[in-house]
């Protein structure tokens, strides 16, 4: 029987260049989505959800430069020291979406469901418990938004190509351009270090929603280095968000 991590790079001990800028990137971007939440948001005279797309697009686009640009300066410095350079859809762990993929992402999606929603079930029981009030909500507080209604729908035509920027943007620069590096200094602990980071890059929405999604971030980061597949963390967090963002949607309504 074929073996289908056949064609994955094992970045096991391999000899990808990493250094202190590839977790700049969490920081840097990080910074950026504050500014973006914080700074553009309350700015813009639109409905949440339409001052969320604009406001957030432009940083998601940008993540699939800054992939590319990782991952051609990694293979000018293996070219140039005479090692072998993979295709770049092996490079960023482009793979299908089989069988042995589709059993990481539902261990990834029972994972991350089971965590979340005992991190925000935990969290209200304790409130009514104690009243401590640690402020865990399924969305950030400028989602929060009243219902759609009358012409304000058309909102929703502007998801889909926000949800692909988003969705796989973050997945092809955290999980397909990073990881293999961070797993060429951490490595078998690598996907700790990625979740931090991008734990680290959602501080932006406060420490409510981190706890909240914190269940999911561990779960997308460690199933996508033991799969060594980005497409199961694109159909992971596409999930997700996805049905996140259409629950939040309709309860609003």
């Amino acid at each position: 029987m074929d073996n289908p991590n056949a064609t994955r790079p094992s970045t096991l001990g391999s000899p990808l260049p990493h250094h202190i800028g590839d977790l700049s990137w969490y920081v840097v971007l990080g910074v950026a989505l504050y500014l973006a939440c914080h700074r553009v948001i309350p700015t813009l005279e639109l409905s949440p959800r339409l001052a969320w797309f604009v406001a957030a697009a432009p940083l998601f686009a940008a993540m699939f430069p800054i992939a590319w640009g990782i991952v051609a300066s990694e293979r000018r410095a293996l070219a140039a020291r005479g090692l072998p350079v993979e295709a770049l859809r092996v490079r960023l762990r482009l793979t299908g979406l089989g069988p042995e993929e589709r059993r990481w992402l539902w261990r990834g999606l029972a994972l991350a469901g089971v965590g979340m929603v005992a991190v925000y079930g935990g969290s209200h029981g304790l409130a009514a418990l104690t009243g401590a009030d640690l402020g865990i909500e399924p969305a950030p507080s400028f989602m929060n938004a009243a219902p759609l209604t009358g012409t304000g729908w058309w909102v929703m035509a502007a998801w889909p190509p926000f949800f692909f920027l988003n969705i796989v943007g973050e997945e092809l620069l955290w999980r397909g351009a990073l990881l293999p590096r961070h797993e060429s200094v951490f490595g078998r602990r690598a996907w700790l270090v990625n979740a931090i980071g991008w734990l680290l890059f959602h501080a932006a929405f406060g420490l409510g929603l981190c706890l909240m999604v914190a269940p999911m971030i561990v779960a997308q980061a460690w199933v996508c280095q033991r799969s060594r597949s980005t497409t199961v963390g694109i159909a992971l967090h596409a999930l997700i968000n996805g049905l996140g963002f259409i629950a939040g949607t309709l309860v609003a309504m």
